[in-house]
């Protein structure tokens, strides 16, 4: 071998052995989140995130078409992000921040320590200790919120306003809602509070009995054929 090639290679070598130790060393400075158990083509600040990789705030994990990721935070709470999903993880001082931008997450708590699910409009978090429910993000920007057990809080990021969604029901917010239903107490008394809600761009209806939150492509999901795009608005029955 030349002897400037060799010392070229070996140059390279160096090199990036001291981005791979900036690396490590960025992460060891920041607060461990949790872990990635299960990886299906997930990637994590654009690499390669194999079974078992440790999530530190600030890490980004992304999720390819047909790919998924179970994520395990370290109060035992579990996460799964869908396929073409993106979110961010964070910690504040009580706890800590799952920021989807796309895609679709279920949680499953088990008690304390849950992460709050945020989008670029909603703070979604459970109101009690042990909770599933989904939280997606779709292309046309519109969100959807699914409880399939336990009660969640929506709450608006601009003005702070909240609404409580029951276990058993689910929400379509669209982009363009303007102004917030009363209550969840009135989600459904009425074909008229019904009507006043999809005029304010909110689509509130029951889950199918026995149906589970899921979410496509995650294997070891509660129901894989319970796709994001069944919870869509029910047509105005004028």
């Amino acid at each position: 071998m030349p002897r400037t090639f060799r010392t070229k290679a070996v140059c390279w070598t160096l090199f990036v052995g001291w981005l791979v130790a900036q690396s490590l060393a960025a992460a060891a400075d920041r607060p461990v989140v949790g872990k990635v158990v299960r990886s299906e083509g997930a990637s994590l600040n654009g690499a390669v995130a194999p079974d078992e990789s440790t999530i530190a705030a600030g890490d980004l994990l992304s999720t390819p078409k047909g790919g998924g990721a179970l994520v395990s935070f370290l109060s035992g709470t579990r996460t799964s992000l869908s396929e073409d999903t993106e979110v961010r993880f964070e910690t504040g001082p009580e706890q800590t921040r799952a920021e989807i931008s796309s895609g679709a997450v279920v949680t499953d708590s088990l008690g304390g320590g849950v992460p709050v699910v945020e989008t670029p409009k909603y703070t979604i978090e459970p109101v009690e200790k042990k909770a599933t429910y989904l939280v997606a993000v779709r292309q046309d920007k519109s969100t959807v919120v699914a409880a399939r057990r336990g009660k969640v809080s929506i709450t608006e990021t601009k003005s702070g306003r909240r609404y409580l969604l029951p276990g058993g029901q689910y929400i379509t917010i669209t982009d363009s809602a303007s102004g917030f239903p009363a209550d969840d107490k009135q989600a459904d008394d009425s074909t008229a509070q019904s009507e006043g809600n999809s005029r304010l761009g909110w689509y509130i209806g029951l889950l199918p009995a026995g149906a589970l939150v899921a979410i496509p492509g995650v294997a070891g999901s509660p129901a894989r054929d319970t796709a994001i795009h069944r919870l869509r608005p029910k047509p105005s029955p004028h």
